[in-house]
């Protein structure tokens, strides 16, 4: 391949990546691989500074509303799993990049919430990264997630339990990690 081919080919990638910025992606117990966006230095996002609890707040809502569509229960937001999703929406806009690194320890952590010392019930994770205020970042997440069939899985599954973490990283784009969970009976 010539140097000139490599450099385009390399632009196109690079030209390509921004575009991958609104994927969400979960995950079960078993973690699956994500595309990461390119490294927030390369693009940035004109979006107003958010207030976390408002785009969390909003994502709740539209769970519910959603839920209640479908006929399906509500869900409990629980503080310490917003906590915990909270950490992880850190931790993503600190790389900014989406992933499901860690997802089995967050799912540990979220039964020990519920008295369990390891992974125990049903747990699922979406992640997004969207650009926008708060109506237009909770429309741009909560849509994509609707429009992939495992997010929507996770939406609409049989879970009772729901926590979100939110984070604006230094060039305007959020990162979003909303878990489920279903504690096991005992």
């Amino acid at each position: 391949m010539s140097r000139r081919t490599t450099r385009v080919g390399l632009w196109l990638l690079l030209a390509l990546l921004p575009a991958a910025g609104l994927l969400a992606c979960t995950t079960g117990p078993s973690t699956r691989s994500t595309k990461l966006p390119a490294p927030e230095a390369a693009r940035s996002c004109p979006a107003p500074t958010i207030t976390a609890d408002a785009l969390r707040s909003a994502l709740h809502e539209r769970t519910a509303a959603h839920r209640k569509a479908q006929g399906l229960g509500a869900l409990d937001s629980h503080e310490r799993v917003d906590a915990i999703a909270q950490q992880h929406s850190f931790l993503m806009a600190g790389r900014a990049a989406m992933t499901h690194d860690g997802s089995q320890e967050r799912f540990k952590a979220v039964s020990a919430v519920f008295g369990w010392p390891h992974a125990a019930g049903n747990f699922a994770e979406n992640v997004a990264e969207v650009c926008g205020d708060v109506d237009a970042a909770a429309k741009q997440a909560f849509e994509a997630w609707l429009a992939s069939s495992d997010h929507r899985e996770n939406i609409e599954g049989d879970f009772r339990v729901t926590g979100i973490g939110v984070t604006q990283g230094r060039s305007g784009w959020i990162y979003i990690a909303q878990l489920f969970y279903l504690p096991r009976e005992t």
